[in-house]
């Protein structure tokens, strides 16, 4: 149980994370800066990147494993991994067209 409430509060971090990069870009136009606002898009990919990645092997095989059971078994498993999809979707959006 620690370790899915390490998980839990990791993810949590890199979505809040995502959500300051998208104010740090968007409201601050400070020399001091140069630094984050130059890099959000590259930052912004790899939580993006690290996100999908974590989602999909917990969803996929860790909880099916743990549960002893297939996720398509699992009503709880494919309403979160529906859930998570339009995240992901719009997420990659906002990338591809430039958006923070």
């Amino acid at each position: 149980m620690p370790f899915q409430t390490l998980l839990l509060f990791s993810l949590l971090s890199l979505m809040i994370t995502e959500r300051i990069l998208y104010r740090v870009r968007t409201g601050v136009e400070n020399s001091d800066y140069d630094f984050f606002t130059k890099n959000v898009m590259l930052i912004k990919i790899c939580i993006h990147f690290t996100l999908v990645i974590t989602v999909h092997l917990m969803l996929v095989f860790y909880w099916p494993l743990y549960l002893n059971m297939r996720m398509s078994e699992t009503a709880i498993l494919i309403g979160l991994y529906f859930t998570c999809i339009p995240y992901f979707v719009f997420s990659s959006l906002q990338i591809q067209h430039g958006y923070p």
